[in-house]
């Protein structure tokens, strides 16, 4: 009886054991689980922060660059016509000479 006794208490005592061992592996386990997502939280933070501010300067750049090719059209088409008109002007003044 006595040695039952003894096996008892000592289960007693292990389970005990076991039991604070889970609970606390848990909780470190847990920790770690927590700082890893907050880090990845942290990351995807981040990464929409650059990827808004990238969408916004390729906003920024396709602006800027739909004005420079408006301002290149201008510039092709004033170059045309400035062309045209001393064509026209030198054969007025050919036709002048010559005729």
């Amino acid at each position: 009886m006595g040695q039952k006794r003894t096996q008892n208490i000592i289960d007693k005592q292990i389970g005990q054991y076991l039991a604070n061992f889970e609970t606390e592996l848990l909780g470190k386990i847990d920790e770690r689980l927590t700082e890893r997502l907050d880090t990845v939280i942290e990351a995807e933070q981040e990464l929409n922060n650059n990827v808004n501010t990238s969408l916004k300067i390729t906003e920024r750049n396709q602006k800027f660059v739909q004005k420079y090719e408006m301002k290149m059209q201008w510039n092709y088409a004033l170059i045309g016509i400035l062309g045209g008109a001393l064509g026209a002007a030198l054969v007025l003044l050919l036709q002048q000479w010559i005729g």
